[in-house]
């Protein structure tokens, strides 16, 4: 059996390790976000980017104040002060879930060829872990035992685990729904594109990501269930939290690159392809802006053709990636 100290110490160690992913992942992107957020002409996207930066920030603010090291009790703040540190962790927290849960949708939106019903449910099943932190937060009450403010819920802790456990479960089924569709849809189209480019694909970047990304998150709250199972899951939704806001930060940052030429902070690098190119490569031509394209990069603004491959002479020019 682990002790409180134990316990004590693996949160600790949870909390710093989600820090220090959050502002490590920060400086290696800023410059990468100057680049392809700062100076294009794109809102929707940018601010949805820039909504997720500010949820980052929250969550390092307010874990730099739940380490060891910065001990609000021996600093003598008002304890109004720690109450509302507790309160930013909980706001930063949800915002997280929330963000994870949109991307999710318009990941599937777009790629299910804008399927609504696939992207409600994911968003729905995304929705589960808030709704629950809603719910708890929405029943809880702070308490000062020695100088130390603490929160507690009005329910039991059965029922809190009940409740956490089930939020997971949704969670989990959501990103394997993610993983599952972008697979099926993309994947016989990013291997006729593959045979008529040598460079990455968005269909390649889609699966690539979408593998990776959502897996990572699927592992990690299939570990919460075990914790949650297990009842020892002190401090490690910190560091969920932390890894969410750096793979959504990473997705868009990703999607953004292969959306738009280096150079050109108009132009996209994604569109119709010239049936008088090269064989075997593609020409883009600028489109308008769009919600879809460069947000979750939709799969219905790419075309291609090719006049000497065998496996793509019989396309037609509404093949999608």
């Amino acid at each position: 059996m682990l002790t409180m100290q134990c316990y004590s110490n693996l949160e600790s160690y949870c909390i710093s390790s989600g820090c220090a992913l959050i502002l490590y992942d920060y400086s290696l992107t800023l410059s990468q976000e100057i680049q392809l957020m700062w100076n294009k002409t794109s809102q929707g996207n940018t601010a949805l980017f820039l909504m997720n930066r500010c949820v980052m920030i929250s969550i390092v603010v307010s874990y730099i104040f739940m380490v060891p090291w910065v001990d609000l009790t021996n600093a003598n703040l008002p304890i109004s002060v720690a109450e509302r540190m507790i309160f930013l962790v909980e706001v930063a927290t949800d915002a997280s879930l929330a963000m994870w849960a949109v991307v999710s949708a318009f990941r599937v939106y777009a790629v299910s060829h804008r399927c609504w019903s696939l992207a409600i449910l994911t968003l729905l099943l995304g929705s589960a872990p808030l709704a629950t932190n809603l719910t708890l937060e929405a029943r809880s009450y702070f308490f000062v035992d020695n100088a130390l403010v603490d929160q507690l819920e009005h329910l039991s802790t059965s029922t809190i685990s009940k409740l956490g456990l089930a939020a997971r479960i949704c969670l989990i089924i959501s990103d394997a729904l993610v993983i599952t569709i972008t697979w099926y849809m993309l994947h016989n189209h990013e291997t006729r594109l593959a045979l008529a480019q040598r460079r990455l694909s968005l269909s390649q970047l889609l699966i690539r990501d979408g593998t990776l990304n959502f897996t990572l998150l699927l592992v990690l709250n299939v570990i919460g269930v075990v914790l949650n199972n297990l009842q020892v899951t002190y401090g490690f939704v910190y560091l969920t939290d932390a890894a969410t806001t750096v793979l959504i930060s990473r997705l868009m940052l990703n999607l953004r690159g292969a959306c738009f030429e280096p150079d050109d902070p108009t132009g996209y690098q994604l569109g119709t392809v010239s049936s008088n190119a090269p064989d075997g490569t593609l020409q883009f031509q600028p489109q308008t802006t769009g919600w879809e394209l460069h947000s979750v990069a939709s799969t219905s603004d790419i075309h291609t053709t090719s006049t000497n491959d065998p496996a793509l002479s019989g396309s037609t020019p509404e093949d999608r990636v």
